[in-house]
């Protein structure tokens, strides 16, 4: 399935970074109790292009190469922009795919030097 929308968020330690968005499948009232919040005015806001509904992927790659990832899914955001830009889950998702990202490209030098 292609992303929705693709943000790219620059370059750490060697590693292109970006973020894809996917349409969430799941119903919001299956993340949100409403008897704590509108699940009527959620919904509205989502139907009508107020709030995004999405699930994300943090991608660290090299010259287009994807080496590491981390997905995140049930995420409602004014937009995708806020999403990458204003919370903390996106830099715990860029630690995460930058980890598996090492991990993958210290396993190809390994293997690499041993053939």
């Amino acid at each position: 399935m292609l992303p929705i929308e693709t943000i790219e968020a620059g370059r750490r330690d060697g590693f292109d970074l970006r973020f894809e968005f996917y349409p969430e499948d799941m119903h919001p009232a299956d993340s949100f109790d409403d008897t704590v919040c509108d699940l009527k005015e959620i919904m509205y806001k989502i139907e009508t292009g107020q709030w995004e509904w999405f699930v994300v992927k943090c991608v660290a790659s090299i010259n287009g190469v994807d080496l590491g990832d981390d997905w995140l899914g049930g995420c409602l955001y004014d937009s995708y922009e806020q999403f990458v830009d204003e919370n903390g889950y996106s830099e715990d998702m860029i630690d995460q795919a930058l980890e598996e990202a090492r991990q993958n490209t210290s396993a190809i030098v390994q293997k690499a030097l041993a053939g």
